[in-house]
């Protein structure tokens, strides 16, 4: 089972994430509404929980 809480940080707004986004890292949403930063390494992880990069 994969603990989101170790993978997500969030959630933020949109332009939050957008504003404070390193190189590594990526934004990802499962509702439109709230966006979560992950580094790019945790991608498939998330994307298995439903997760989509924005």
């Amino acid at each position: 089972m994969i603990d989101t809480n170790d993978i997500l940080s969030g959630p933020f707004t949109l332009r939050f994430a957008r504003k404070n986004l390193l190189p590594d890292e990526a934004i990802v949403t499962n509702d439109d509404s709230t966006f979560y930063i992950i580094r790019l390494g945790d991608y498939e992880k998330v994307e298995r929980l439903g997760f989509r990069k924005v």
